[in-house]
């Protein structure tokens, strides 16, 4: 019983610690899609919906530069 509680403890702490990475991972890309001042906020609000949710996308959109990721969300979604 003792050596199953520690296995269902250590997965639960692997998934609250996913959870708290991609919640961090949406809070900077969240701050990082603000500073996009050329989108408007219904922009803002479309782009955002289409890539929120998608790890792999939030995470390239971080790695770009400021000035490029104008640019990098009109060449993905129009």
């Amino acid at each position: 019983m003792v050596a199953a509680a520690q296995i269902v403890a250590n997965e639960i702490s692997k998934v609250t610690s996913a959870i708290r990475v991609e919640h961090d991972l949406r809070d900077s890309f969240i701050n990082a899609m603000a500073e996009v001042h050329e989108l408007t906020h219904v922009e803002r609000a479309i782009y955002g919906s289409k890539i929120m949710g998608r790890v792999e996308l939030m995470a390239a959109f971080m790695t770009l530069q400021p000035e490029s990721r104008l640019p990098w969300l009109h060449a993905m979604f129009n």
